[in-house]
């Protein structure tokens, strides 16, 4: 997780290959990316949270009545309301990918967190569920990570959940030595809340306690059994768990999870569920709505502890190497000549010898090192090495871009034309 430390390079990696996998898979499957703000109203959370939820006393990074951003639901329910989007066809459906901000347990600094997540807006359909599910599940596997697994459940209507509060009070009477004085708080401001305790006598209480089965109203019986349904027809392997409630008071009806058990502990990737009565709540309008948020600094790390490297086309190709002004001048010219065909180039401009800048491009790991020296310049001619096979060969400076294009191949160029693709979406009718 980052604190306040810079992201830096290695890890940049693995962030950029994540956006470009959900860019790829929101793209395919009709998601528009929507952006919200970095500050929030407390009062917003508070009601869509709750009071006195872990997120609001516990976590949140507050100024006043403003608050950092600690996930992005509230705030898409919110621009539902003031941004019209009534009008507009459902369901809808945005993603994201930005940064979210939580106090951690152990210092006053605030920590912030990397996500990407999925809202959808306007439809209760349970096919909507598990669509949900099977993209970021299928998001993950892009990924490489192979061993994640799906815990799903359903927590009903508010009706129901006030119903299995009163049941989960009446379990615990008596057994209140049992219990830590976390575990106490949950079970007096939201008794749902305990079912996330990581004490081990609660979880052997809870192993005996009611669930939340026996109160679930008819429609969120027919829900999960076709969310379940669809996910079968899907081929979405899933772990049913009874026990499991979300997390957050703002869900009703469907809640699932993304984790992976690697090495004794279970890592928690990304949660969702329906939020539908909480949308109701904000939006003024009976908006059925589910989401989906997960931690990209938590899905990278997992990725490098399983040792998964990732494409990456930051690494340079060619480094110049000159000695000399005129080389110097040369070298600029070819460097920018280079770079617009698409070859991702380096060079060294300061005055070290040839044999440092050697040096350097070895430690950059690039395939060829272009030589130009006083009398290379003279004789119109440059010195190409392989990096790799420390062998060399001179052409002809004018020869220079083609060869090095037919040496690594037209595959590995870089290139993009941004101003013919303006003109083409300028072409489009409006």
């Amino acid at each position: 997780m980052r604190v306040t430390t810079p992201v830096l390079p290695g890890d940049h990696e693995y962030f950029t290959f994540i956006k470009k996998v959900v860019r790829y898979n929101a793209r395919r499957s009709g998601y528009k990316r929507i952006t919200l703000p970095v500050l929030v109203r407390k009062d917003l959370l508070e009601r869509v949270i709750g009071e006195t939820s872990p997120i609001i006393v516990q976590k949140l990074v507050s100024f006043g009545d403003c608050a950092l951003r600690p996930m992005h639901t509230p705030l898409i329910m919110d621009a539902f309301r003031t941004c019209r989007m009534e009008d507009l066809p459902r369901p809808i459906e945005y993603y994201y990918i930005d940064d979210v901000w939580e106090r951690n347990d152990d210092s006053e600094v605030p920590m912030q967190r990397a996500v990407f997540g999925f809202e959808v807006m306007g439809e209760d359909d349970p096919a909507l569920d598990a669509q949900l599910i099977e993209m970021s599940a299928k998001i993950l596997a892009d990924l490489g990570l192979t061993n994640v697994k799906v815990r799903l459940n359903t927590v009903g209507n508010r009706v129901s959940q006030e119903s299995y509060a009163e049941d989960l009070r009446n379990f615990f009477a008596g057994k209140e030595r049992s219990l830590s004085t976390a575990d106490l708080d949950a079970l007096d401001l939201s008794p749902l809340r305990i079912m996330d305790s990581q004490e081990e006598d609660t979880k052997i209480l809870l192993g005996l306690a009611p669930t939340m089965e026996s109160v679930l109203d008819e429609e969120s019986k027919v829900h999960y059994a076709k969310v379940k349904e669809y996910l079968d027809v899907l081929s979405i392997e899933y772990d049913e768990d009874p026990k499991y409630f979300g997390g957050s008071d703002m869900y009703t009806d469907t809640v699932f999870e993304f984790y992976v058990e690697h090495s004794g502990e279970t890592v928690i990737l990304g949660r969702g569920g329906r939020t539908n009565e909480a949308m109701k709540d904000i939006a003024n309008d009976d908006v059925p709505a589910i989401h989906f948020e997960a931690y990209m600094d938590d899905i990278a790390a997992m990725m490098k502890t399983i040792h998964l490297r990732v494409p990456s086309k930051d690494k340079a190709q060619v480094f110049m190497v000159q000695i000399g002004d005129d080389a110097k001048k040369e070298s600029l010219k070819l460097v920018s000549q280079l770079r617009s065909r698409g070859i991702k180039t380096l060079g060294a401009l300061g005055k070290n010898s040839i044999r440092s800048q050697l040096e350097t491009a070895k430690k950059f790991e690039v395939d060829y090192s272009l030589v130009l020296g006083q009398m290379e310049v003279h004789e119109k001619k440059i010195i190409i090495r392989d990096m790799v096979k420390g062998t060399q060969e001179v052409l002809p400076f004018d020869s220079i871009i083609d060869h090095m294009v037919g040496l690594l191949g037209e595959h590995s160029l870089d290139t993009k034309n941004f101003q013919e693709m303006i003109e083409e979406a300028n072409d489009e009718d409006f």
